[in-house]
């Protein structure tokens, strides 16, 4: 047996999974179509713990509302299940979140403007409940946010039209709102928690001059009272900061700006800050994305921010970002069954997937779930390729395959020759990362032919 060879079959025996990405789940990409009678609205809201998709579509049934639950279960995704709104024009599912098994919609249009609660009983997706907003408030049809434990609802007084946010705590089954946190003006608002964090995006509040937004940062405390850590003014009139905002492991993200909330005032950017403790909030990466431009959604998580992007200047001008604020790197997004030909309007990050909108050529809008990182474009995550074992032998942090086609032991040539061509015949049939050239899982004839068409030495 070739040493090489030898070596290789001990690592995978004896590592099944590398430290970092160990307990991962490894998700395959998914796609949510408009159910039977959606509407143009469908995936104008969506929410993803990694485990569990939920698309709103507050436009089926003639705007009383749905949304569509898929689950991760067994190694695959589950069959979707759809909830209605109660009552006609509800328009439930104009904001989703999830977390812990637990998914909250809005129904914002209904008598009452409560939250629903929808829960898995007996295998089935079952509104349980709702969260009653407290009097003179009620809920906004944006900005929906949860942990396992707080929700966070966006609210406008009935009488003066002022913003807030209401905290209601998650016990026995039993919600309670513990906290109302308000602004004392009129403003929009977005919300994104994180654990015990929470950012809020009061994105037309008035400040030293009018409009200029303010993003602010929240922890909450052994008593259960949310208390503000930080605050950011936009510091510019009608720069609308704070429009949308996203926080993850001591990092928020937030967009300003933008061609149409701004009439061009401002151009659209995104701004990211990372916690240091002794210095507080301190910007690590800010994008100027242009003056045509207008962010339409973002998500943080995972070390990327997924965002939603429109570009006016442009007939088909939407696009799904995925960059890496740590390095300001736009990363590559795989986008299977063609792109999109018209307006994109969410994104939802949860375990390295992403999910996000498209409105096809047709018209028709169907909802899609991606590996943010999958350089070889096979719809599982680069990391849960790794844990097939020895994808990545020179221990670079990207697949080998995808460094250069063929080449099989990058860690000791950069060539692709005859070795290679035994790796894949001592691996033939199995399921290993080493020796599997199109990523599918399995050497095989077509790890072969790869081999074969990049035959020499490895370009770059």
């Amino acid at each position: 047996m070739n040493a090489n060879r030898m070596l290789i079959g001990m690592f995978i025996l004896s590592t099944g999974t590398l430290p970092a990405i160990a307990g991962s789940i490894c998700q395959e990409e998914s796609t949510i179509e408009t159910i039977a009678d959606g509407g143009i609205r469908h995936g104008r809201s969506v929410a993803t713990d990694g485990s569990i998709l939920v698309v709103g579509d507050y436009s089926a049934d003639n705007y009383r509302g749905a949304i569509v639950i898929r689950q991760w279960s067994g190694g695959a995704w589950a069959e979707e299940q759809v909830v209605y709104g109660v009552d006609s024009d509800d328009e439930f599912g104009a904001s989703v979140a999830v977390a812990n098994n637990v998914v909250l919609a809005t129904a914002s249009e209904s008598v009452d403007g409560d939250v629903d609660i929808i829960e898995l009983v007996l295998g089935d997706w079952t509104r349980t409940g709702s969260i009653v907003m407290p009097e003179g408030w009620q809920c906004v049809q944006r900005g929906l946010a949860m942990t396992d434990t707080w929700a966070a609802i966006p609210l406008v007084h009935s009488d003066s039209g002022f913003a807030a946010v209401g905290m209601w705590r998650q016990s026995g089954g039993i919600w309670t709102i513990e906290q109302t946190i308000e602004l004392g003006q009129a403003s929009g608002i977005h919300i994104d928690m994180h654990e015990d964090q929470m950012v809020i995006g009061w994105y037309e509040a008035d400040g030293v001059t009018v409009y200029e937004g303010l993003v602010e940062v929240y922890e909450v405390d052994e008593f259960d009272t949310w208390n503000s850590t930080a605050a950011i003014p936009g510091g510019s009139a009608y720069l609308l900061s704070g429009q949308i905002v996203s926080i993850f492991d001591d990092q928020i993200a937030f967009a300003s700006g933008g061609w149409y909330v701004t009439s061009n005032e401002w151009p659209a950017r995104v701004d990211v800050l990372n916690h240091s403790p002794g210095d507080g909030w301190v910007e690590t990466w800010s994008n100027v994305v242009g003056d045509s431009y207008q962010f339409n959604d973002l998500d943080l998580g995972d070390g990327i921010i997924a965002a939603v992007i429109w570009d006016s200047d442009e007939h088909d001008g939407w696009q799904t970002v995925i960059a890496d604020p740590a390095t300001g790197m736009e990363l590559s997004f795989h986008d299977p069954g063609g792109e999109g030909h018209g307006p994109r309007y969410v994104a939802s990050v949860g375990e390295g997937m992403v999910l996000y909108d498209v409105t096809l050529e047709d018209g028709s809008r169907e909802v899609r779930m991606r590996p943010a990182a999958d350089c070889d474009q096979n719809g599982v995550k680069d990391a849960c390729d790794d844990l097939l074992g020895a994808a990545d032998l020179d221990a670079n942090g990207e697949l080998d395959r995808c460094e250069c086609a063929g080449n099989l032991n990058p860690h000791i040539d950069v060539n692709v020759d005859a070795d290679d061509i035994l790796d894949v015949l001592f691996y033939w049939g199995t399921e290993t990362g080493h020796g599997d050239c199109d990523g599918d899982g399995v050497c095989g004839v077509l790890d072969l032919l790869i081999i074969l068409e990049n035959w020499g030495e490895c370009e770059g």
